[in-house]
């Protein structure tokens, strides 16, 4: 994707000379929010536990419901495997794919419940969970003998090399306090505080060899090296802070369930942001100082760092029958304006510094480093359902959205910084499982498959088909590529019951 740096004033001449300088779009599923589901039971019905879950993944999903469990317990859910395969078709010119393959082990939750002693209406919790997680790698190299000069004839040894690699962790710990008001109303508060560590690297870099007529009186011909790099490498960490409330109502086969989670509240953060651009003898055979050789670049370690979860609002249905469980989830994210996740200081880039008196109207460093986001609103929802098969086996499934929140109508050619996350495809997850019941303890396992939809195209990550010199090595980056993703999770979870609470304790709705 094309990074235009909007010199305005560089007008014809000085315009191109930073005319590609790309951003990446293959930030994994930074802009997915329900790309991790929490609990055994709960992932494999695609969190669609807002109304009626039954174990501890409730104090994520509708904290209410926790008045609800009838044992005290711990739990341990993981997606004990995940295997992402991502292949952007074209992603890096026409017929030049782009893959990436990975494997990934991580726990998806801890956590555990209590009761309070003589209160038995008050219920209270712990949990850990890795609310984000994705990863990507992707590199390619691209060699052969073309007309790469566009006022020279003849044939040019060409290089193109991609590498792409980004991580993404996030972990909330909250603790929960949920009330029961009444036998058919409850309400509940989980206080999280989330840490968020992520990261890119980047790599774009394009050679040429043109084989230069010899000199007089030398009768050997010469190499002229020509080359275009675009390099970026980026780190952050940070701390916020994020309040959810629920609220759920018991109709006895009914259950339906309401969950505000309020936007993050900055709390800390650091970053480590590197940027180089490098043009080198582009002007060799073209006219005039439009592509005249210079460095652009930039490194700062910042204290300025505030990444952002917007307001969201769920809403669940759950109806019982006697042997079956149906239910619904939906849940709207509100939109986020451009801002800037990483504030560097301003500061010049070029090199040589003796070309910023000729170069009015230059961005400085702040542009150049800083690091900004946007995300759309959107609505996913899911279906689960729960079928008692015996006494002791449960199946569970489920089916939910993965929505995109990228905000694609921003347009790119006016940016000067880099943008995180810019992902362009949405995801459908289906998943299955059982659960075998024990009297002290419970173990689940099952499979979440997760694709995307291919009916959106997006500009290419760089194009190494037909390259020029008028282009920056590059051909023109066409809205041509989309992707293919296919993920595959294996879900484990085990619950280990402490005791049985007093029966007393038990709610009236729960009771045998």
């Amino acid at each position: 994707m094309k990074l235009y740096f909007g010199l305005k004033v560089w007008k014809r001449v000085r315009l191109p000379i930073f005319m590609l300088a790309f951003i990446s779009q293959l930030q994994a599923q930074t802009n997915h929010y329900w790309s991790q589901q929490f609990g055994a039971r709960s992932s494999l019905m695609a969190g669609a536990v807002v109304a009626g879950g039954k174990d501890n993944s409730v104090m994520y999903y509708n904290p209410a419901l926790l008045v609800n469990i009838t044992h005290p317990s711990i739990s341990v859910t993981a997606n004990a495997y995940k295997y992402d395969i991502i292949t952007i078709k074209n992603g890096a010119g026409d017929g030049i794919d782009l893959n990436s393959e990975r494997l990934s082990l991580f726990p998806q939750l801890i956590s555990g419940m209590r009761s309070f002693k003589d209160h038995s209406k008050w219920r209270w919790g712990y949990s850990l969970m890795t609310r984000f997680q994705a990863n990507i790698k992707t590199s390619i190299r691209k060699e052969f003998s073309g007309d790469v000069l566009v006022n020279r004839a003849g044939l040019d040894e060409y290089i193109g090399e991609f590498r792409y690699e980004a991580s993404l962790n996030e972990l909330w710990g909250g603790l929960t306090l949920a009330h029961k008001v009444s036998d058919k109303f409850s309400v509940g508060l989980t206080q999280y505080i989330a840490y968020r560590t992520q990261g890119h690297e980047r790599a774009n870099n394009r050679t040429t060899l043109p084989i230069i007529d010899p000199v007089p009186p030398s009768t050997t011909p010469g190499y002229r090296i020509l080359k275009a790099d675009d390099n970026e490498l980026l780190t952050f960490t940070n701390f916020k802070a994020i309040w959810k409330l629920g609220f759920a109502f018991d109709f006895k086969r009914l259950k339906l369930g309401l969950t505000i989670t309020s936007p993050s509240v900055n709390i800390t953060g650091s970053a480590n942001v590197q940027r180089e651009i490098l043009r080198d003898n582009l002007n060799l055979f073209l006219p005039g100082n439009a592509y005249r050789s210079l460095v652009g670049t930039g490194q700062q370690n910042v204290k300025s760092v505030e990444h952002k979860t917007p307001l969201s609002i769920g809403v669940g249905v759950e109806y019982h029958f006697p042997k079956t469980i149906i239910s619904f989830v939906g849940e709207y994210f509100a939109p986020i304006s451009n801002y800037f996740v990483i504030k560097p200081e301003p500061a010049a880039f070029i090199r040589p510094t003796t070309l910023t008196s000729d170069l009015s109207g230059l961005p400085n460093t702040f542009n150049f480093l800083a690091v900004s986001s946007l995300s759309r609103e959107i609505f996913n929802f899911g279906f689960g359902l729960e079928q008692h098969l015996t006494s002791k086996i449960i199946l569970n499934a489920g089916f939910r959205t993965d929505f995109d929140s990228y905000e694609r109508s921003q347009s790119r050619a006016n940016r000067e910084n880099i943008v995180l996350g810019a992902t362009y495809w949405d995801l459908y997850h289906v998943s299955a499982g059982f659960t075998l019941k024990q009297d002290k303890s419970e173990v689940t396992f099952g499979i979440n498959y997760a694709f995307s939809s291919n009916n959106r195209k997006a500009e290419q990550q760089t194009n190494f088909s037909n390259p020029t010199d008028a282009q920056f090595l590059l051909g023109t980056i066409n809205r041509t590529a989309f992707p293919v993703i296919n993920s595959i999770n294996v879900i484990v979870g085990f619950t280990q019951y402490l005791n049985l609470m007093r029966k007393k304790d038990i709610p009236a709705n729960q009771k045998d």
